[in-house]
């Protein structure tokens, strides 16, 4: 299974959209483990799991406090076709639905940013001069996207300057309705204009420190299962219980008495008969088992 980011731009994986995400990365990486070796990893090493959710959140959190508060100001736009009485309504449908597209493709164009620059509007213009850093920091502040099937355009523009974003929503709108006809050539049989806004919010809306931190928690917790659940050899000095020896007073081997180094033993033989001899040296025996040495000691065959 191949397991990958919600998206490209580390800077948007804490927005809204990409949460969901989330729950699903770590549903599954539960759906390809069993169930009872990530119950018995979770339960063993839960406070690792906890300390690596812990840390993740706290980046989070610090990253959130640290990226500029932003205000957003909202727009729909709506693009509708002229046709007649005769005109194939399927056709007509299909038709606005492809201007949609290419007029929400064209925001992120040189010649869009270029005529919302000049457009007249009280805009600050503090983006970068080369054209790549333009365009990065232009997609950033603007976002917009096509409402499926309805031929909608919803615009956002997010800056830190709550002024600047209702002007430049203002400016897109603009050039939006006055100036479309030179994107998509279709002359007077294309009609588009703002059904909704600018409307800016009053308060600043990213980042959302509170779904920051709620998905810094997840993802830490995804972090923590995946590294105890991949990497159980590094974990494993630490599963002792209190007032047990540490993995580094344990001896490195143990000494198992094999059965073959016992010396062996013999029951006492029946004896019918001494030679007369020998009959003064033997002891008497009060042991009902002897070992070899007893035996050659008392036959005098050392």
């Amino acid at each position: 299974m191949t397991l990958s980011l919600p998206c490209d731009n580390p800077c948007l994986l804490f927005d809204k959209p990409y949460f969901l995400c989330y729950i699903n990365l770590l549903y599954k990486i539960t759906k390809s483990m069993t169930s009872n070796s990530l119950i018995t990893s979770f339960k063993t090493h839960y406070k690792i799991i906890l300390l690596i959710a812990v840390l993740v959140m706290v980046i989070g959190l610090v990253f959130s406090i640290v990226v500029p508060a932003k205000y957003k100001s909202t727009t729909q736009i709506l693009v509708t076709q002229n046709y007649g009485a005769n005109t194939d309504i399927y056709a007509a449908a299909k038709f606005t639905e492809y201007l949609s597209n290419l007029l929400n493709e064209v925001i992120y164009s040189d010649s869009f940013y270029n005529q919302v620059m000049t457009s007249g509007f009280s805009i600050v213009n503090d983006f970068d001069q080369r054209a790549e850093k333009r365009k990065k920091q232009w997609e950033n502040i603007v976002q917009s996207k096509v409402l499926s099937d309805t031929g909608i355009i919803v615009i956002n523009v997010y800056h830190p300057n709550r002024n600047q974003a209702d002007e430049l929503s203002r400016a897109i709108a603009f050039i939006m309705t006055d100036k479309s006809g030179m994107y998509h050539g279709a002359g007077d049989q294309v009609s588009v204009r703002v059904i909704d806004g600018p409307v800016t919010t009053l308060k600043t809306v990213k980042p959302n420190i509170t779904l920051n931190v709620l998905a810094s928690l997840i993802l830490g917790l995804i972090l923590g299962g995946l590294f105890v659940y991949l990497f159980p050899g590094l974990t494993e000095g630490y599963q002792f219980k209190p007032g047990s020896k540490t993995p580094d007073q344990r001896p490195e081997t143990e000494t198992v008495q094999s059965s073959y180094n016992q010396p062996e033993t013999y029951h006492q033989p029946l004896v019918t008969s001494i030679p007369a001899d020998r009959s003064n040296d033997i002891k008497p025996m009060t042991e009902s088992v002897m070992t070899t040495k007893t035996l050659q000691q008392h036959w005098g065959l050392e």
